[in-house]
């Protein structure tokens, strides 16, 4: 009995959701490479200022080179009698010591800016990148949400009648079964209806948390991840 091989096929995407997976390919890869160069930047910072580091070094080399000045004397008396020999010389050895470590201190302040400089530079073209991706998912929305926003606009229209319709119905009866003036307690309820803005929720703070946006902003969120997500229509 043979046994089918089933291959995965790609999604077919759009022209707008082939160009949001493109910019997502790039954000996921400058992304990628800022963690490396924040990580070696990191490696450097304690590599110039921790306990092992080569300020630590320079200074110790520093120390180790003013000892052997201060003890040059000692050096010398050992030279001329024969217990110590001239290329054993302290100092030299400490200034090759200071050099080296010196050199040492260079390169790595020279590794440090190099990397900020990258990184400086990746941080830029990450905020570029993700510029991209929401122009991208925009375009994709734009591109999909068309029927949805016709049939809401026509939705939205005939709400907007009935309430226009509403209202009139309310300001005719606060005139037919009520004293216009003094204002009463009776009106009250039809006085601050009519005086309202006639879509609070646009003004109030909790906008953006409404219900009814939360599947398009997880969607939207979605598409910055995936070019493949779906839309709630």
């Amino acid at each position: 009995m043979s046994v089918t091989q089933l291959k995965t096929v790609p999604p077919s995407r759009s022209p707008e959701r082939e160009a949001l997976a493109e910019a997502i390919e790039r954000r996921d890869a400058i992304a990628a490479h800022l963690a490396r160069l924040n990580a070696a930047l990191e490696q450097s910072e304690g590599s110039l200022y921790g306990d092992g580091g080569v300020m630590r070094a320079v200074e110790r080399a520093e120390t180790q080179l003013e000892e052997a000045k201060a003890n040059e004397s000692r050096h010398l008396a050992a030279v001329a009698t024969g217990e110590a020999s001239e290329n054993a010389n302290p100092i030299k050895a400490a200034e090759l010591a200071l050099t080296e470590a010196q050199a040492k201190l260079d390169h790595m302040r020279k590794t440090r800016d190099a990397l900020t400089a990258e990184a400086n530079d990746a941080s830029s073209e990450l905020d570029h990148a993700k510029r991209k991706i929401d122009d991208a998912v925009r375009n994709v929305m734009h591109s999909e949400a068309g029927d949805i926003i016709d049939q809401t606009l026509g939705e939205a229209a005939a709400l907007q009648e009935q309430l226009g319709a509403k209202r009139l119905v309310l300001s005719f009866l606060r005139e037919a079964c009520f004293e216009t003036w003094p204002p009463s307690d009776e009106t009250k309820p039809i006085r601050q209806f009519l005086e309202a803005r006639p879509y609070p929720l646009e003004a109030s703070s909790g906008t953006r948390a409404h219900p009814s946006l939360t599947p398009w902003r997880l969607a939207q969120e979605a598409l910055r991840a995936d070019a493949d997500a779906a839309l709630p229509v």
